[in-house]
């Protein structure tokens, strides 16, 4: 909590405030941020020389899709400041097929992270939804999905008037104090939710269905890193 140091207050200075807890949460990071966990690796049988073998050729696999996807330097290290700032984490790992491989992404925005924690088990979740507000044009891009037309909102009209034009002369003032050209197209914007679970893929857009896939993954590839300690785990 902030304090007020009365010991270096000099007459007539205002008080100096010292945020002890945001102090305390930066050297918290960088002790875990300049400190990543190393990947290993363990045989199933410490005797056995093929799969001593085995475990090291998955483990330098492994290392090497984090190191393609820079994940030390760049998802690590905004993944620890999540956790240290909001106490949970969230990690998406999927396999991009245009690219042919394997992406790990740290989400950078929890608030847009839905978990669907399980009541048996502090630790586990049946479905994780991510909602994101993207343009429609994003959408058909990135999925290959045409966005039907009552999903998303019409352009503005800016053509004056009751759209905050009171002169009609053809042009919008901003919160900013810049005009827009009425014939700048306003950007069609929705709502997209990834739903997914160890068996389904479901995309929403507004909360309506668009893409329903039965996945052959056996896992939900999003990771979740929770604040709760569970003693003994």
């Amino acid at each position: 909590f902030p304090s007020h140091d009365s010991k270096r207050q000099k007459k007539g200075h205002a008080d100096q405030v010292i945020n002890f807890v945001g102090k305390s949460a930066e050297k918290i990071y960088y002790a875990i941020a300049n400190n990543p966990p190393k990947v290993k690796i363990l045989p199933f049988s410490r005797t056995d020389e093929i799969e001593d073998i085995n475990a090291q050729i998955v483990e330098d696999f492994v290392d090497r899709v984090f190191w393609h996807n820079k994940w030390w330097k760049q998802g690590y290290e905004r993944a620890v400041m999540n956790q240290v700032s909001v106490a949970d984490f969230a990690v998406k790992v999927y396999f991009d097929s245009e690219k042919k491989e394997i992406k790990v992404v740290q989400a950078e925005k929890m608030e847009n992270i839905r978990v669907g924690w399980r009541s048996d088990d502090a630790l586990e979740y049946d479905w994780v939804a991510h909602t994101e507000r993207v343009s429609v044009r994003w959408i058909k891009d990135n999925w290959g999905i045409d966005a039907p037309v009552d999903y998303a909102p019409k352009s503005q009209n800016v053509s004056g008037g009751e759209h905050g034009d009171e002169w009609s002369t053809g042009s919008q003032t901003t919160a900013q104090g810049s005009d827009t050209p009425k014939d700048v197209p306003v950007q069609n914007m929705a709502n997209v939710t990834e739903f997914t679970t160890d068996k389904y893929y479901i995309i929403l857009i507004n909360d309506k269905i668009v893409e329903f896939v039965e996945h052959k993954w056996g896992f939900n590839p999003w990771v979740i890193g929770h604040s709760l300690h569970i003693p003994g785990r």
